[in-house]
This record gives structure tokens, C-alpha cells and sequence, in this order.
């Protein structure tokens, strides 16, 4: 059906449009959040759990640290990150941002909700999300995650 369909190069005006609401959102919370990168991680956790409670893996069941990288790159292409990840799935290259104009005007909020996703998901499938780390537009055409949870050596 055409509704599901666009010609190659031509964007998707739906996809246009939630960018264009995920700039405006993340301007306003820059303006009116005493603390705009911690108010972005904190939305990003909760829907990264949501979204990894909703998703097609098995939230539930528990696994190793391993597992819970390799599920959190699998939802990352999910969402059209486009994740190139190590063979343990330790470090990351996100060479697509489904955000990408929103987050170069405000990487601060962007960025941070996007860290929260991974560490939200990370929650719900068993793995450490704290020493996860997002470093936005670290090398040409890619931002570089992190994923060493403190079980990173159990593969």
C-alpha cells in the first residue's frame, strides 16, 4: 500500500514530523529544566524500558551480561540506529540517528534520552546500565556506545 511505502531518498513526512516534535520538546526542556541532560536521561530509561518490555525478545528471562548487550544492539535496530557492534556487543557504532537534526541542535537532551534508552532496556533485560557510556558524534558518521556493564567478562 502507498500509506506504508516512499521512494527512495524522499523522507518519510511522518518521520519528519516526530523529528520536528523531538526538537521542539527537546528545546523547551532545555529552556525549562534546571537540568536538561538529566531530565533527557531520565524520559530516555523509562521509555527504553517500556520499549524493551513491549519488544519481541523475551524481556523476562534472565541471561548473561552478553545477552543483555546483544538484546540492547538487536532493539537498537529496532529503532534504526543501525548498530555495528563489536562480537561481544561492548562497544557500539551508532552510524544512523533516527534524530539526527534534533540531536545536533540539542545533543544535550537528544543524546541523553538515547543513552537512556540503552540504559532503561539494559534494566529490564538483566544487565548493569550504569557504566554504559554514549559519546555523540565521536568519529565521522558515528556515535560511539559503550556497553561495558560490570559483567562485560562473562560474554
Amino acid at each position: 500500500p502507498a500509506w506504508r511505502y516512499a521512494t527512495a531518498g524522499e523522507p518519510d513526512p511522518r518521520v519528519r514530523d516526530y523529528a520536528g516534535l523531538a526538537t521542539a520538546l527537546a528545546g523547551h526542556l532545555e529552556r525549562v529544566s534546571p537540568d536538561p541532560a538529566a531530565d533527557g536521561l531520565e524520559v530516555g530509561r523509562e521509555w527504553g524500558r517500556e520499549l524493551a518490555t513491549g519488544s519481541s525478545a523475551d524481556s523476562a528471562a534472565a541471561g548473561s551480561a552478553g545477552r543483555a548487550r546483544h538484546r540492547v544492539v538487536g532493539l537498537l535496530r529496532e529503532l534504526g540506529f543501525d548498530p555495528q557492534a563489536d562480537a561481544r556487543a561492548t562497544t557500539v557504532a551508532l552510524s544512523r540517528c533516527p534524530l539526527l537534526d534534533a540531536a545536533r541542535r540539542h545533543p544535550q537532551v537528544v543524546c541523553q534520552v538515547h543513552l537512556g534508552i540503552v540504559r532503561g532496556a539494559l534494566e529490564v533485560y538483566r544487565g548493569d546500565p550504569e557504566p554504559t557510556a554514549l559519546l555523540p558524534f565521536a568519529e565521522p558518521g558515528a556515535c560511539r556506545l559503550h556497553l561495558r556493564t560490570a559483567a562485560a567478562t562473562d560474554g
